[in-house]
């Protein structure tokens, strides 16, 4: 048994943190105000008053130096203040020489983005505006549940973490059905134009209006049947335009029928035009549910348009269950410093947010769309899978509908799938999702009471 014994200035924020850190941890929870004897009894702001223990000091982050140190050779973690070591054992007692636990959870809680106004021309939270941005692809987050973990077993040694393996749920956003559409071509020439690039604009043309190269519905569960996926699809209702809607549902009437008949995950993608207007996004969700006859549990953002918290308020106020926007627009990697899904907690209200997290770490454009060589662009990307291995992660990927039309694409998607299973992955569904998702909102708020009961 873990039990947790914090001082009168903790909240919900510290124990719902406290929570992700030690959820891997084969071991029960608890809060008291006093130590068991034969427990792991972490002190938080409290002086130890028993041997065998850990001592987490009580500092809340404010305006604090980004401060980051190395753990071991490989590792780097955030404290906010200079340090040489995370903790030192005096006398059988384990203290921490920083706040382990506020730290955790400014990652965690994303809180840098409600301190930072700073916003693209979408209005759009780049990796580029982070204090992390040299390491958006380190896990941070869980970097410090390894910390807390490796203290602990400094008490004991037979702690062990559950068995789970890295999970990993692969998604498609529908932008675009058909090649042929009006938006398409004028983007293509207008893109090629602007590039000075005329006879690749003709070419390009003719290719994408001769018949169309963006139905791949078929395709995708041809190949995701060799690896065992049931994968998500995303559709765009609402306003049309270049951003908005592009399709009508009857146009795919035939394939969303199939996605039923496969059990994939049909779900939102919410409108360009107006991602953060809650009866808009209703009315189209209701709309795609009365077209499919049956529930939308799954969504995400189009171009990434997130703001933290309000996009998961507005969702969770739809009923949609999950969300897998959480990751940046301009470079793959751990928007919440976690490969862990989660649910997420708003620190305006410091109240659960009842929908659940995904988090979005790669994203084939951002994988694309570069100039480095293909072995180097799949090289990031084993990258954050070999840390969302390490660290048993939950992640989402995103793979656009239209883009398996090229090989390069193609061949990446199925390399992608082939090293998943290759490092012992697994493919999980919205099933799967919505489950972890009402299992862990109960354990949170379980204890979120026994925390009342204490003060």
């Amino acid at each position: 048994m873990i039990n947790f014994i914090p001082c009168d200035k903790v909240n919900k924020k510290f124990i719902y943190c406290f929570y992700y850190l030690t959820k891997e941890i084969n071991e029960d929870v608890d809060i008291s105000n006093s130590p068991i004897e034969g427990d792991i009894n972490i002190f938080y702001g409290l002086k130890p008053t028993i041997k065998n223990s850990i001592y987490i000091p009580f500092e809340e982050i404010n305006n604090a130096e980004n401060v980051f140190e190395n753990y071991y050779d490989t590792e780097k973690y955030i404290t906010f203040k200079p340090i040489e070591n995370p903790y030192k054992n005096n006398q059988n007692i384990i203290e921490f020489k920083f706040d382990i636990i506020s730290s955790a959870a400014y990652m965690i809680c994303c809180e840098e983005e409600y301190k930072l106004d700073k916003r693209d021309d979408k209005n759009r939270f780049l990796s580029d505006f982070s204090f992390r941005r040299e390491n958006i692809n380190r896990p941070l987050f869980d970097i410090y549940k390894r910390i807390l973990i490796d203290s602990i077993k400094n008490i004991d040694n037979n702690i062990q973490q559950r068995d789970k393996k890295l999970e990993v749920l692969i998604t498609h956003d529908v932008d675009n059905v058909d090649s042929r559409n009006i938006y398409i071509l004028l983007h293509l020439i207008k893109d090629n134009i602007m590039k000075k690039r005329f006879i690749n604009a003709l070419k390009q043309l003719v290719y994408y209006s001769y018949k169309n190269r963006y139905n791949m519905f078929e395709k995708y569960l041809s190949i995701e049947k060799k690896y065992d996926v049931i994968s998500d699809f995303y559709f765009i209702l609402g306003q049309k335009g270049r951003f908005g809607r592009r399709y009508s549902l009857d146009t795919i009437k035939d394939e969303l029928q199939i996605l039923k008949n496969n059990n994939n995950g049909i779900g939102m993608h919410t409108n360009y035009y107006y991602y953060n207007d809650y009866e808009k996004i209703l009315t189209d969700k209701n709309s795609l549910e009365d077209y499919i006859q049956q529930d939308v549990i799954g969504c995400r953002n189009h171009y990434l348009r997130f703001n933290v918290p309000d996009s998961w308020e507005i969702l969770k106020n739809i009923n949609i269950k999950y969300d897998t926007t959480l990751g940046y627009s301009d470079n793959n990697g751990f928007r919440a410093g976690t490969c862990s899904s989660f649910v997420p907690f708003n620190l305006n209200s410091s109240s659960l947010i009842p929908i659940y997290e995904v988090p979005l770490v790669i994203m084939d454009i951002l994988v694309m769309e570069n100039s480095l060589s293909y072995d180097e662009k799949f090289n990031k990307v084993k990258n954050i899978l070999d840390y969302s291995k390490e660290y048993k992660g939950t992640i989402s990927i995103l793979w656009h509908l239209c883009v398996l039309e090229n090989n390069d694409y193609k061949k990446m998607y199925l390399d992608i799938l082939e090293y998943i299973k290759s490092i012992g992955g697994t493919f999980i569904d919205k099933g799967q999702v919505e489950a972890k998702f009402e299992r862990e909102l109960k354990d949170i708020n379980k204890l979120f009471s026994k925390l009342e009961c204490v003060k």
